[in-house]
């Protein structure tokens, strides 16, 4: 079997606090949005899960892209 995808993934989060950064960045396998509007990132490191209502978007790129 072989190595999964990998990504970076660009979660634009929203109803963060001044002084956060509204954007979380991580390297992913595998991005699901799920139709409670939930969106899960599964992640190398660790999955993410941002509840409806705390994101408002996503970037997927390859990794190693320009």
């Amino acid at each position: 079997m072989g190595k999964p995808d990998q990504y970076s993934v660009k979660i634009s989060r929203i109803n963060e606090s001044a002084n956060a950064d509204p954007y979380h960045v991580m390297q992913a396998y595998n991005v699901i949005e799920h139709p409670d509007g939930s969106l899960i990132v599964e992640g190398f490191r660790e999955d993410r899960i941002f509840g409806k209502g705390l994101w408002d978007g996503y970037e997927i790129m390859p990794l190693g892209a320009a």
